[in-house]
């Protein structure tokens, strides 16, 4: 692997454990008095990492696939106007020839996003689970 790739590996599990521990705390799954409420705040704590990291991971693939190119072709011709004639034209002159020099470097797939965000809520799920036994 890449050491690009293991970075953002790296950044993506530390900000979903990151956030984690900080739900945990602030939600006072510390002090918890009972398995059940320890449980039930670990499993909320799990699943909003997971929530947010896979979101974004897909977030990022709509906007890679050409989902908000019209809004930004749009955007960049409405502030256009305020550039020098030089600059303007530089910019692409059709929304067609936009969509090609814009997706020319296609992105690589947030797999470290998807991933650990999958992980997170998977991680929720057996969380539950154990939840649901010490209710029983």
């Amino acid at each position: 692997m890449k050491s690009r790739g293991k970075k953002s590996w790296v950044i993506c599990t530390t900000i979903g454990t990151l956030l984690c521990v900080l739900l945990l705390i602030g939600r006072g799954g510390l002090e918890a008095e009972t398995p059940e409420v320890f449980w039930h705040l670990l499993c909320d704590a799990l699943f909003v990492p997971g929530v947010l990291l896979t979101g974004m991971g897909l977030l990022v693939i709509v906007a890679g696939e050409g989902a908000f190119d019209a809004l930004h072709y749009g955007i960049q011709k409405l502030f256009g106007i305020l550039r020098s004639r030089e600059k303007r034209k530089m910019m692409p002159q059709t929304y067609f020839d936009f969509v090609r020099m814009k997706h020319k470097n296609q992105a690589v797939l947030p797999r470290a996003l998807l991933v650990t965000g999958i992980a997170f809520l998977l991680a929720a799920g057996a969380v539950l689970v154990l939840y649901y036994r010490t209710l029983v």
